[in-house]
């Protein structure tokens, strides 16, 4: 690490600049502890006083001390206990001290953990928000002496749009299947070597049987999640398990659908019998079409609103009655409100997705990515992985492990009648992206023709 003779940090267009002027010292050191969520830990080595990062925000010592936060990567704020300044940049720390005294102090602190750092390799993860359990990652940096950071993105267009942009250091990332042949096209990522990865033995070989079989040269399956429907039990006693709920106008204002077009469009044509390959019949598509914008118009007028993130809390705080969402959300939602809430598969089937392991092509740490994904799959890590996130590993060694009671609940396992009714959301080419497109904007839009 570099000793740098700078001054003082200057607050100028957005950016904190270095300049010379009373001859400060300072050491750049790097991030002493790393814990999961993207949160990151620092320790004062001068007082020991902490420090939190977490996403945008930073906590000095439950926020008694102002702060000054000018990008993401970049922030300024003193040590809430000792006369010490920290400059943050692209993950590394700046201490700035004004005693020479304490400097020669930091230096041989610094110097000592920069020695206990270095042994670890960093693992890094670009990935879902919560997608794997915390004490998993936890065990598998022990046994390996590494760091795991994740890095969060909420869409699959956003992860693509970064790589696309150059974001590179990735050493694993988490796409759901159907961007996968994308990202093969781009050079994305690389193909996989099976032979590193054992447990892959434990995959369910029907849902395999499900999936592109030239795709799963370059993922493993991860989780899995199908779209269907959250209710209200206590409010609605009969429910019927159909898509028409949406129909209902006795529900208008208390249910919503998901902003997500090759979901809601999906229903629709399920709904209406069709099949994601007969939506896009090169003779038929358009007519189907159609029958999709008319049903989904009517759809409209009974739903408060499209949207991805708050439904779940909407339905268990009672605001809404019916909501359209993911199993993985909901199911957790129902664990938690078991005598209240509700989830189900409409009988006339839905899209499923699975989100997958992948390896960059210029991973920096692709051994040791490959490790972690072949810990993923080991039956008793993926069982608790299960338990712990609410979502569906397709590993049947680790379903066969869990509580009866609890597959039978349907909050953990994909029920193999929904396998057998539904199908994989299909990858779209452009065009036919830009087609649906189209006619979903006409649905959101309330427009007809």
């Amino acid at each position: 690490m570099a000793l740098l003779i700078i001054s003082e940090i200057k607050f100028v267009n957005n950016v904190y600049n270095l300049s010379e002027k009373n001859a400060v010292l300072h050491i750049v050191i790097g991030i002493f502890k790393c814990c999961l969520n993207n949160r990151l830990f620092y320790r004062c080595i001068v007082c020991n006083g902490n420090i939190f990062e977490c996403g945008k925000e930073l906590i000095v010592d439950e926020i008694k001390q102002s702060i000054a936060c000018c990008c993401l990567a970049r922030f300024i704020v003193m040590c809430p206990v000792c006369p010490t300044t920290f400059f943050g940049n692209n993950g590394h720390i700046i201490i700035v001290i004004k005693s020479p005294i304490l400097f020669l102090l930091v230096l041989v602190l610094a110097s000592v953990a920069l020695t206990g750092c270095g042994r670890k390799q960093v693992l890094h993860i670009y990935t879902w928000a919560d997608y794997f359990s915390p004490e998993l990652l936890e065990r598998f940096e022990k046994e390996n002496n590494c760091v795991i950071k994740q890095d969060i993105f909420d869409s699959n267009e956003m992860m693509f749009a970064k790589l696309q942009a150059g974001g590179t250091g990735y050493d694993i990332i988490v796409p759901t299947h159907y961007f996968i042949g994308k990202m093969v096209n781009e050079g994305m990522i690389q193909k996989l070597d099976k032979e590193k990865l054992p447990n892959l033995q434990y995959l369910d070989p029907e849902v395999v049987a499900m999936m592109n079989p030239q795709l799963l040269d370059y993922c493993v399956p991860y989780f899995m999640s199908y779209t269907g429907l959250g209710y209200n039990k206590k409010k609605l006693p009969n429910f019927e398990p159909t898509w028409k709920v949406f129909e209902d106008a006795s529900l208008a204002g208390r249910m919503t659908l998901l902003d997500d077009y090759t979901e809601v469009m999906g229903a629709l044509a399920r709904y209406l019998g069709y099949t994601a390959e007969e939506m896009d019949d090169p003779v038929e598509g358009d007519a189907r079409m159609e029958e999709v914008v008319k049903l989904g118009l009517q759809w409209r007028k009974n739903v408060i609103k499209f949207e991805n993130e708050q439904y779940k809390n909407g339905l268990s705080a009672g605001e809404f009655l019916v909501v359209m969402g993911y199993f993985s959300d909901l199911a957790q939602a129902v664990d938690e409100q078991s005598d209240t809430l509700a989830f189900v598969m409409p009988k006339e089937g839905c899209h499923m997705s699975c989100d997958t392991l992948v390896v960059p092509t210029a991973a920096p740490n692709p051994d040791l990515a490959y490790k972690l994904i072949n810990f993923l799959h080991d039956p008793e890590n993926a069982a608790k992985n299960i338990m712990d996130i609410h979502t569906y590993c397709p590993n049947y060694a680790a379903v066969a492990l869990l509580d009866p009671e609890d597959v039978a609940s349907g909050n953990f396992i994909i029920p193999k009648e929904v396998l057998a009714n539904s199908e994989f959301m299909p990858e779209l080419s452009p065009e036919q992206e830009a087609r649906h497109l189209k006619y979903w904007n006409r649905i959101k839009g309330g427009l007809e023709e």
